[in-house]
This record gives structure tokens, C-alpha cells and sequence, in this order.
């Protein structure tokens, strides 16, 4: 499966590999196209909640690389995606956050093409692509919470070395492969940031109620982006090339992350069945 490593704050307008974006919002019913199209109490023009036109069709065998892309105009094109990395980034949650499904959820991969009426904004272009997903592929999601392997953010036992926030624009997250730019950020923004890049849910515990400027540096190993199975309790130390994420954190903002467990908001695919032909 591809994996996705950092990507910019802005990610939803870029080329993105694999499996996206930090947070978990649980709303699993999609709205069929004929409900969507209902007028509002207000007499505003309705809100489509489904493409106006989409296709999916099996990938080329052969196929390599995985992408997933919102253009300018709001059409979307996912080429060799899994049913998982389009799961994960309707539903905004992290792969280790879905569960369940049929082996070729994981492994069969997908030309979509969706274009909308009009410019949706990100939350509707989200609830598109679920549309999509319960159409074409009769997905049926739900919710649950289980105790699963997390990080705890924690101050090291020297302190914490970050610089309170002044005047610069934010809150700000701007990721970079092996680094992280942040400018007003607290340290539950940057639990959610490390959660996208070590694909285990951080939860801050850290005690800190401030906003601070501070930038993060690391050397990305593999360990840190999604995978089909659980990461590791493994915490590598310092590469050849410069410190682990674990490292620098102690090291640069004298923050450490402990392994535990702790309650996860996940999904669970209940059915999945390959689309049929356009």
C-alpha cells in the first residue's frame, strides 16, 4: 500500500499520496443523491451532496503510484487508489483508524474521476466522495471506540523548550518531509500533526495551555506514515543523517512521546462489494 509521509497544511488543494489527514469526524451515513438534493427551510438553492457526474473503473494491471487530487475547478481524480485510501481520506481519518472490510479493500485499486456542479467547499466535497462510496461500492460504515496502541505527548524531565507565541499569523501548521513549521500552535495542534505522521493517535498530555512558534526537524524513517498492519512500539533514535521525530522532540522542544493505549474513535466496514460497471 502507498504510503503517505508529510504534506503541506493546504493538503486538500495538492497531489497527495495515500491516506490523509489527522481528526475523525464520525458522521458514516451518506446521503443517497435523491435526498440531497432537498430544498432548504431558508429557500436557498439546495446543497448537492453527490458528484453531478462520476466514474470508477478498475486501474490498468500494472499500474504503479497512487494519487488522489482536487484541481481548481473541484473535480476529483483518484488513480490507483484502494476502496481504504478513499475511506480514509472521505472520512478524514488516519489508516490505522479503519478496521474491518474484505482483503481486496487493501490491495484492488480504482480509477474515480467525480466532477461537481459548482465549486463545494471542503467538508461537501468530502460528503461527495462518501456519496460516491455508498453508491458505487454499497459501503456501509459505523462507529465504535477501541483501546488501541497510542502516543502520549508529555513534557521531558528537562522542561520544555518552546518559545511562546508573539505576533506572527495563526495558528499555523505547515509540514514538510521531515519537518514541521509551526507559528501559534498549541500542543494539541501539534498531537494532531504527529498523529498524521506516525499514524497512531497522539494525545497531548502535556499539561502546556499556551500558543508557541517553533519549528521541528527530523530524519523520516519508515516507521512514520500508515501501514496495513500496527506500527510498532519500536522508537528508533538517532540515523546516520540526523534525529528520529522521537528524538528531535526531546531534543528541540523538550517534548517526549511515551507509548500506551488508550481509546481510539475508529471505523468499522460492516460490508463492501466492487463496483460494477459504468
Amino acid at each position: 500500500m502507498p504510503l503517505m509521509r508529510d504534506w503541506v497544511a493546504c493538503w486538500h488543494l495538492t497531489l497527495i499520496k495515500a491516506s490523509v489527514a489527522g481528526g475523525c469526524a464520525l458522521a458514516v451515513a451518506a446521503l443517497a443523491p435523491t435526498e440531497s438534493r432537498a430544498q432548504s427551510k431558508s429557500g436557498a438553492a439546495p446543497t448537492p451532496t453527490a458528484f453531478e457526474v462520476a466514474t470508477v473503473k478498475p486501474s490498468k494491471p500494472g499500474d504503479t503510484g497512487s494519487s488522489l487530487l482536487r484541481d481548481a475547478s473541484s473535480k476529483f481524480t483518484a488513480e490507483n487508489a484502494t476502496l481504504r485510501m478513499l475511506i480514509t481520506y472521505a472520512y478524514n481519518i488516519q489508516d490505522h483508524q479503519l478496521l474491518g472490510g474484505p482483503a481486496w479493500v487493501n490491495s484492488e485499486t480504482f480509477d474515480v474521476v467525480g466532477k461537481p456542479d459548482g465549486h463545494p467547499d471542503l467538508d461537501q466535497f468530502r460528503q461527495m466522495i462518501k456519496s460516491l462510496l455508498a453508491d458505487r461500492f454499497q459501503l456501509k460504515l459505523h462507529p465504535d471506540t477501541r483501546e488501541l496502541p497510542i502516543y502520549n505527548l508529555v513534557v521531558g524531565k528537562n522542561g520544555p523548550k518552546l518559545s511562546l507565541w508573539k505576533d506572527s499569523p495563526g495558528p499555523m501548521v505547515k509540514g514538510q518531509r521531515g519537518k514541521l513549521t509551526c507559528q501559534k500552535v498549541s500542543t494539541a495542534m501539534l498531537a494532531k500533526a504527529l498523529t498524521r505522521r506516525l499514524d497512531r493517535t497522539v494525545a497531548d498530555l502535556t499539561g502546556l495551555t499556551g500558543d508557541y512558534d517553533f519549528t521541528l526537524e527530523w530524519t523520516p524513517d519508515e516507521t512514520q506514515g500508515p501501514r496495513p498492519t500496527e506500527i510498532s512500539d519500536r522508537q528508533p533514535g538517532t540515523s546516520e543523517l540526523g534525529p528520529s521525530i522521537f528524538t528531535a522532540l526531546q531534543e528541540q522542544l523538550g517534548l517526549k512521546l511515551v507509548a500506551g493505549r488508550g481509546p481510539v474513535e475508529v471505523l468499522i466496514i460492516a460490508s463492501a462489494e466492487r463496483p460494477s460497471a459504468n
